[in-house]
């Protein structure tokens, strides 16, 4: 992206880029000025166009630096323009402001209280729409991210990663902040640690957790009074969850046409045999869960 304006002294015209980072991509609309002459705004679109073409607004800073997006995606074509007052508040509103640190920490509270299993070394926590969210880096380089995953709050007090090796999100780098650590048990702790009280943990159900799910069972192989179960249904199991637990099994039925397959799957204490029931959590968090009964054992799922 380009800025061309008259000079006062010749009154010829002169190029600039302001948003280096840019100059391989085009604008979609042509750019408009902001009354203030601060700022520069276009459309471009954000996909490649089908039946319709959505596009967002891009706005640029006149002395150059990052460009930003502004509002939601458009499916119509659109007339742009400025209010008078309109650049100051938008280019203040899209500057992203720091986390509390407070907010942060108890995003690591609830991480280590939720008895989360992903060790990594670094990770990266936020705040996403008033919600935590760890990014668990496997491998970094210079600060790139190169494997790894979000991991999100379904419910504020626990959170849930897809299964190891799920698909990388992109982060923005203006949000890739190594601000927490996690170590061999995967428990959380911030690199800066905050001063100040602590605040409140979100209030949760009265049962123990592993890696943001309700352990359904207790020790004497009873299901925890106060679940729900929301329906049963027939399948298999195997002893190869995800979560570190000896009564953490893998499960699969039939839906209608697909196979259902859960890798975080609970039964009591001890050995299956077939006609068990094994309890499936609806989500991390959840205290509804799907009362698989067993027809059989150690088969493959997808057969």
């Amino acid at each position: 992206m380009q800025r061309t304006r008259p000079s006062a002294r010749s009154g010829s015209s002169l190029h600039k880029h302001i948003a280096p980072g840019e100059a391989r991509r085009q604008a979609d609309s042509p750019p408009v000025w902001s009354p203030d002459g601060n700022s520069i705004a276009f459309f471009r679109t954000t996909r490649p166009c089908a039946v319709v073409c959505k596009a967002r607004i891009i706005v640029v800073a006149a002395n150059g630096g990052a460009p930003r997006l502004a509002g939601p995606e458009l499916t119509e074509p659109s007339q742009l323009f400025w209010f008078p007052d309109s650049a100051p508040a938008l280019m203040l509103k899209a500057e992203r402001t720091p986390d509390d640190p407070l907010q942060l920490e108890r995003c690591a509270d609830i991480w280590n209280w939720a008895r989360m299993q992903w060790p990594s070394g670094a990770a990266n926590a936020r705040l996403v729409k008033d919600r935590c969210q760890v990014t668990v880096a496997k491998y970094r380089d210079a600060g790139f991210l190169s494997s790894g995953f979000p991991c999100w709050q379904p419910v504020p007090f626990s959170f849930q990663c897809p299964s190891h090796g799920g698909g990388l999100r992109t982060m923005n780098p203006a949000q890739r902040d190594w601000n927490v650590r996690v170590d061999k048990n995967g428990k959380l702790s911030l690199a800066r640690p905050p001063k100040g009280q602590r605040l409140p943990l979100p209030k949760a159900p009265p049962y123990p957790l592993l890696n943001g799910y309700v352990l359904p069972f207790t020790r004497d192989g009873r299901p925890r009074r106060g679940l729900t179960l929301t329906k049963t249904v027939t399948g298999t199991c195997n002893g190869r969850g995800d979560i570190r637990h000896p009564d953490s099994v893998r499960c699969g039925w039939s839906e209608r046409k697909f196979s259902y397959i859960d890798n975080s799957c609970f039964k009591a204490p001890g050995r299956l045999r077939v006609g068990d029931f094994v309890l499936c959590p609806e989500g991390a968090g959840s205290t509804h869960f799907i009362r698989v009964k067993l027809s059989d054992l150690d088969k493959p799922l997808d057969s």
